[in-house]
């Protein structure tokens, strides 16, 4: 596979052509109407450019999460990205690996924590990512619920600590 020179940066916010380009490629590329929740925003994205154009994203927000009977800084992951055209050809991958880097180093989070459908578990265990066990509780209007969909740790400075999750906030 030939390997490609892309470009990563980090936003505060997605620019409107990029946004288009990145997410109005089709309907519910997330599939976040098949779990009936209100979703968080990211605070950070992470970017990858291919000849200058948009072609992959991964959102990051830094929040603190209750395990058990403390707080645990996590950089969460959500709206992982590729553009139709440039799927299968690791640029998630690449994206998540530079994204796990920026929250370690930037953040000076502990781990990072997502919520995936089932069938991209083995997508993201194979970048170190393991599936939590545990259910997690989230936040949203009517009040905490159990979270619908799988979740996931990447630990990049210490293992996870056992106990029950409190999101103490809407899931991204």
């Amino acid at each position: 596979m030939q390997e490609l020179d892309v470009t990563f940066r980090v936003h505060r916010t997605v620019p409107d052509s990029e946004r288009t380009i990145l997410f109005e490629w089709g309907p519910d590329i997330f599939e976040g109407s098949l779990y009936n929740l209100q979703w968080r925003p990211s605070d950070y994205h992470v970017i990858g450019y291919l000849e200058g154009h948009p072609v992959t994203h991964v959102g990051i927000v830094a929040h603190r999460v209750k395990v058990g009977s403390t707080k645990k800084l996590v950089g969460g992951i959500g709206a992982v990205v590729t553009v139709p055209k440039h799927q299968k050809r690791g640029l998630a991958k690449e994206c998540l690996k530079w994204a796990h880097g920026y929250m370690k180093s930037n953040l000076r989070v502990e781990f990072g924590f997502l919520f995936c459908p089932e069938r991209l578990l083995d997508f993201y265990e194979s970048v170190g990512w393991k599936r939590v066990k545990e259910n997690v509780l989230v936040d949203q209007p009517r009040g905490k619920v159990i979270a619908p969909i799988c979740a996931m740790v990447l630990e990049l400075s210490e293992a996870w600590p056992s106990g029950p999750i409190d999101l103490d906030s809407y899931p991204w």
